[in-house]
C-alpha cells in the first residue's frame, strides 16, 4: 500500500492527513490529521510547511490535494478563498514524487466506494443500480457536485460546477430571497442559497417577512435555535432551507443520471439531519412531475464520516496515478 500525504482545501479550512488506501478490503486508514484555517495562511505552500512542521516528519512524496474549485489546468484558483498555485511549481519545490490535484467534490465521489455502513444515513429509501452513476452534493462555505460513473472496468469522478447554476424559486419566500440576491449580486444561483451564507440569507428573508430578524445570527446560531429553543423563523429557515436542497439534490439526480444515489455531505448537513431525515425531504425529493417515478427509484444518504474528501482524495491518486484501481468492481 502507498502512503499519501492528502489535504482537503475549501473556502474557510483546510485539512491534511497521511493515508493508507486497501483496495482489495475497501478501507482507508487517516492518521497524523491536522485542520487550519486558510484566513491564518497565506497560501497552500505555507500550509504544506506548517504540517510538516506539526507532524515533525518529512512529507510524504505521494501526494492528493482536494481543492474547492475548477480544475484545468496547471495553475489552480479556489473559488472561496484567495489561494492559486502552480501544480508543477509546487511539485518541485517540495521534491514531491506524484502530486495528484482533484475537485473537493470528486475526491467525495471517490469516497463513497470505501464508506462503511454506519457512516452512512438513510434519507431516502431506493433501488440503487449496480455500476450507475452516484451523484455527490457538498454543501459548506460554498455548493459542490460531482458524479462517480463506471465505465471500462474502473470508477471515475466527474467534476462540476452545478452549484453556481441560476436557481428557480417556487414559493414566496423563495422568490423574495431570490429577488434580494439579483438586486445585490446581478444574480442568484443554487449556491447563494444552499451554503452557510444561503441558510443566514433564508433566515433573514424569512424573518423579515413576519417583521423581524436577528442581524448577528450565523448558520451555526440558526440551526442551534432552531434545534434547541424552538425559535420558529430559524426552524422556518431550516425547513425552508433542506426544502429547496431536497430539489436541487433530485435536479441533480437527472443532471448526471444517478440511479446509483445520491449522497449529501457538510458538516451544515449533519447539523440539519433531523430535519433531512423527515419523510418530507423524501416526499420534495421525489416529486418531479414526468421523472417522478425514475427519481422515487433513487436512494439518498447523508455522509456522516468526518473526512470523505481525505479518504477519496488518496482513493481517487490511486486511480488516476494507474497505480491501483481502487475499488473497481461493482458490488
Amino acid at each position: 500500500m502507498t502512503s499519501y500525504l492528502v489535504a482537503d482545501i475549501g473556502g474557510t479550512n483546510a485539512r491534511c492527513a497521511r493515508a493508507l488506501i486497501d483496495a482489495d478490503k475497501r478501507s482507508a486508514a487517516l492518521y497524523d490529521t491536522r485542520s487550519y484555517r486558510c484566513a491564518e495562511l497565506e497560501s497552500i505552500d505555507a500550509m504544506l510547511a506548517r504540517y510538516g512542521d506539526d507532524t515533525e516528519q518529512a512529507l510524504p512524496t505521494h501526494v492528493s490535494l482536494a481543492v474547492a474549485g475548477p480544475v484545468t489546468g496547471d495553475r489552480i484558483t479556489l473559488t472561496n478563498n484567495d489561494w492559486n498555485f502552480s501544480t508543477e511549481q509546487l511539485r518541485r519545490r517540495f521534491a514531491f514524487r506524484d502530486l495528484v490535484v482533484m475537485n473537493d467534490l470528486a475526491a467525495v465521489a471517490y469516497a463513497t466506494r470505501f464508506l462503511q455502513p454506519s457512516e452512512l444515513l438513510s434519507l431516502k429509501p431506493g433501488r440503487a443500480s449496480q455500476a450507475a452513476t452516484r451523484a455527490v452534493i457538498g454543501v459548506g462555505t460554498g455548493l459542490g457536485t460531482a458524479a462517480l460513473h463506471y465505465a471500462s472496468g474502473s470508477w471515475r469522478a466527474i467534476a462540476s460546477e452545478g452549484g453556481h447554476a441560476t436557481f428557480a424559486p417556487v414559493t414566496r419566500a423563495e422568490t423574495e430571497a431570490a429577488n434580494a440576491l439579483i438586486e445585490a449580486n446581478g444574480a442568484a444561483s443554487w449556491e447563494n442559497l444552499l451554503s452557510g451564507s444561503g441558510l443566514v440569507h433564508v433566515y433573514r428573508t424569512v424573518a423579515s417577512m413576519a417583521g423581524r430578524f436577528d442581524e448577528s445570527l450565523g448558520s451555526h446560531d440558526i440551526v442551534q435555535r432552531a434545534i434547541g429553543d424552538g425559535d420558529r423563523q430559524c426552524v422556518r429557515a431550516v425547513k425552508a432551507f433542506c426544502r429547496a436542497l431536497a430539489r436541487f439534490a433530485s435536479d441533480s439526480a437527472l443532471w448526471f443520471g444517478a440511479t446509483g444515489g445520491v449522497y449529501l455531505a457538510g458538516h451544515l448537513l449533519r447539523d440539519l439531519s433531523p430535519w433531512l431525515a423527515d419523510e418530507s425531504f423524501g416526499q420534495f425529493f421525489s416529486e418531479k412531475g414526468v421523472m417522478s417515478e425514475l427519481i422515487e427509484t433513487i436512494p439518498v444518504s447523508l455522509i456522516l464520516a468526518d473526512q470523505p474528501g481525505l479518504i477519496g482524495a488518496a482513493a481517487g491518486a490511486q486511480i488516476m496515478s494507474h497505480d491501483i484501481d481502487a475499488g473497481a468492481t461493482v458490488d
